[in-house]
């Protein structure tokens, strides 16, 4: 019995190590993008992008009910800036708006405090199709050791599955907003 207990030690622990000596080899940056078509006109769409004060109607990151923001700068557009202080699965963090273009891009700076520490570009991209719009949500940026060994666990699925979560919420705001 001892010794098969020391022998599932030693596997999980070599088991461990590869995933730390693979992790190390992963890129030193990342890229991550989803997309949504919504049956809205850009015009439509944009405000609720270009304000921070509205991501709370639909952002998949505003989970935690006690948590606390504030908001300076600009109402909307360059210059808008949210910060937060949640739970455990919100941490906090600091977004702004770097540049808006009406209403087809907003581009953001958000930076992580905690859980983990980390600076990333973020992008709104609103292309029109016809009567719809293609909403494309992506961030990128350097990626510290322990992004690398979570992407090397879970890939990017978590985050994307956040982003469709986001633009699923975001879809069904515009599709509902009167014209």
């Amino acid at each position: 019995m001892l010794r098969t207990l020391k022998r599932v030690f030693a596997f999980l622990g070599v088991l461990f190590a590869l995933v730390l000596v693979i992790a190390s080899f992963q890129p030193n940056t990342f890229h991550v993008a989803q997309s949504e078509t919504i049956q809205a006109t850009p015009d439509r769409i944009f405000p609720y992008i270009n304000d921070l004060r509205e991501w709370s109607k639909w952002s998949p990151f505003e989970t935690d009910p006690n948590m606390k923001k504030q908001f300076h700068g600009s109402q909307t557009g360059a210059g808008s800036v949210m910060e937060w202080e949640g739970n455990e699965m919100v941490g906090a963090g600091r977004s702004e708006i770097l540049q808006s273009v009406p209403p087809s891009q907003v581009v953001m700076k958000l930076e992580m405090h905690r859980p983990i520490k980390s600076l990333s570009h973020v992008e709104f991209t609103l292309i029109p199709q016809g009567n719809a719009t293609q909403v494309t949500w992506a961030m990128s940026g350097a990626a510290s050791f322990p992004q690398k060994v979570m992407g090397l666990l879970f890939g990017d699925k978590m985050v994307k599955a956040s982003f469709a979560q986001g633009l699923g919420a975001l879809k069904k705001l515009a599709e509902a907003r009167p014209n």
